[in-house]
């Protein structure tokens, strides 16, 4: 366990995170990274923040296997109406 100091920052406290540290919860480049933090029994957890694409933010609810599944679903390809190869 390492300790470190907690220092007054602006109007608020502030602590610097080793690298190593960073490191230890999957952090490699601290730049633009987020963080959660909670107290738990008197102890504070700070957990690296998962980054979601906004495209997997759309599907989140989806359910990707009740689309596979349905079998009723038939694609309507309609009929040809040039040189297309079906």
């Amino acid at each position: 366990m390492q300790v470190i100091k907690i220092s007054k920052w602006g109007n608020s406290q502030g602590i610097r995170i080793p690298k190593n540290i960073l490191k230890q919860i999957g952090i490699e480049n601290a730049d633009d990274s987020t963080v959660s933090m909670n107290v738990d029994n008197g102890k504070l957890i700070i957990q690296k923040e998962e980054k979601e694409s906004k495209l997997m933010k759309r599907f989140k609810d989806y359910d990707f296997n009740e689309y596979l599944n349905d079998k009723d679903r038939v694609a309507n390809k309609g009929n040809s109406v040039g040189r297309e190869l079906w």
